[in-house]
Protein backbone atom coordinates (compact mmCIF):
# COMPACT_ATOMS: atom_id res chain seq x y z
CA UNK A 1 0.00 0.00 0.00
CA UNK A 2 2.75 2.44 0.97
CA UNK A 3 4.71 1.74 -2.24
CA UNK A 4 1.68 2.40 -4.47
CA UNK A 5 0.86 5.57 -2.51
CA UNK A 6 4.46 6.76 -2.92
CA UNK A 7 4.43 6.02 -6.66
CA UNK A 8 1.10 7.83 -6.98
CA UNK A 9 2.61 10.90 -5.26
CA UNK A 10 5.63 10.79 -7.59
CA UNK A 11 3.34 10.51 -10.64
CA UNK A 12 1.36 13.55 -9.42
CA UNK A 13 4.63 15.44 -8.88
CA UNK A 14 5.76 14.58 -12.43
CA UNK A 15 2.41 15.76 -13.85
CA UNK A 16 2.65 19.04 -11.90
CA UNK A 17 6.27 19.54 -12.97
CA UNK A 18 5.57 18.81 -16.64
CA UNK A 19 2.60 21.18 -16.56
CA UNK A 20 4.78 23.84 -14.92
CA UNK A 21 7.47 23.32 -17.55
CA UNK A 22 4.90 23.68 -20.33
CA UNK A 23 3.59 26.89 -18.77
CA UNK A 24 7.14 28.23 -18.49
CA UNK A 25 7.84 27.31 -22.13
CA UNK A 26 4.61 28.99 -23.28
CA UNK A 27 5.50 32.10 -21.26
CA UNK A 28 8.99 32.22 -22.79
CA UNK A 29 7.60 31.77 -26.31
CA UNK A 30 5.02 34.55 -25.86
CA UNK A 31 7.64 36.87 -24.32
CA UNK A 32 10.06 36.12 -27.16
CA UNK A 33 7.44 36.75 -29.86
CA UNK A 34 6.40 39.96 -28.08
CA UNK A 35 10.03 41.14 -28.01
CA UNK A 36 10.58 40.30 -31.69
CA UNK A 37 7.38 42.19 -32.56
CA UNK A 38 8.64 45.16 -30.55
CA UNK A 39 12.00 45.03 -32.34
CA UNK A 40 10.30 44.75 -35.75
CA UNK A 41 8.13 47.77 -34.95
CA UNK A 42 11.23 49.72 -33.85
CA UNK A 43 13.06 48.77 -37.07
CA UNK A 44 10.08 49.86 -39.18
CA UNK A 45 10.06 53.16 -37.31
CA UNK A 46 13.80 53.65 -37.94
CA UNK A 47 13.47 52.87 -41.66
CA UNK A 48 10.49 55.26 -41.88
CA UNK A 49 12.61 58.02 -40.36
Amino acid sequence: MYITQKSLISIICIIILSGHLKLTADFLITTESHLSLKNKWKMDLDSYR
